[in-house]
């Protein structure tokens, strides 16, 4: 979350980046001790089970931004959330279709109790309420960061990563953090482009898509260490051709990195975007 302080002129942004399990290992992960080529099927083990689930950081970083900025009470924000949460919101057609292709709903017994009814995704113009998501938002409400990271909504949590071989545990709900931190920025088009830094993969993004000439994306793959000399087109692991492949590929070989600090090689990555801001304006 960027934030802006006018009177002071002053910008950063909060970092409640969900962060990996303590206990979270490659082995664990993926099955195996090397991390594997992007487009291994070993990759689906990260995407559609309980091991794709990191210690969530939202709820503690909202309520640090309510903590340090907010000016209306917890209880009187949380108010209307708790009541639609309970009465329901109207299931549009996107949400429809969503959850028919979405097959991870399917075979998740929580999510299947959630978004199906009678055996069929729930219906356009159908009422969907949350009941639990209400309960969660109470405890919120009552209790503050406790409400979601200890207590009754953390049991629940941890329950579910038992029975379904995830990885998340008390101690990883209890100690979670969120910081502030300075963001990063490029100038473009005369104006300056403020972005959360890694290992937030979208900041990075961000700024190689805004960075319009590829030749920057070549410079990130020479300090990240990326061998490019020896690929060819018909080769699944060449260069990417556009900057989500090219971040797809930094945030996979830099995904078993400790989730609070950058890991060197984007450190350097984001070196070489500075050298490049000061020879080159967009």
């Amino acid at each position: 979350m960027l934030i802006y302080i006018k009177e002071k002129d002053e910008i950063f942004y909060i970092d409640y980046r969900s962060k990996s399990p303590r206990n979270a290992s490659i082995e664990k992960l993926l099955g195996t001790k090397k991390v594997p080529e992007t487009n291994s099927k070993r990759w689906e083990r990260v995407d559609y089970t309980y091991l794709a689930s990191a210690v969530p950081g939202t709820v503690y970083g909202l309520l640090e931004a309510h903590k340090n900025f907010g000016r209306l009470n917890l209880q009187e924000i949380m108010k209307p959330v708790i009541a639609q949460a309970e009465e329901g919101i109207v299931v549009s057609s996107d949400l429809s279709y969503v959850i028919d292709v979405t097959p991870q709903l399917k075979s998740d017994k929580e999510s299947y109790s959630i978004y199906f009814k009678d055996n069929k995704p729930l219906k356009e113009f159908s009422i969907m309420k949350r009941p639990d998501l209400a309960n969660t938002f109470k405890e919120i409400s009552k209790n503050g960061i406790k409400g979601f990271y200890e207590g009754e909504i953390a049991d629940k949590i941890v329950n579910a990563m038992n029975q379904n071989n995830g990885l998340i545990t008390h101690e990883d709900l209890k100690n979670y953090k969120s910081f502030f931190r300075m963001p990063i920025a490029i100038n473009y088009k005369g104006h300056k482009v403020f972005t959360a830094a890694p290992p937030s993969g979208g900041g990075i993004t961000l700024l190689t898509s805004l960075k319009s000439d590829y030749l920057n994306a070549e410079y990130l793959f020479e300090e990240i260490e990326i061998d490019t000399s020896t690929k060819t087109e018909d080769d699944s692991s060449a260069l990417p051709t556009n900057p989500f492949e090219l971040v797809e590929m930094i945030r996979r070989q830099n995904s078993m990195n400790d989730a609070t600090d950058p890991s060197d090689a984007i450190d350097d990555a984001l070196k070489s975007f500075n050298s490049l801001e000061e020879n080159q304006e967009i």
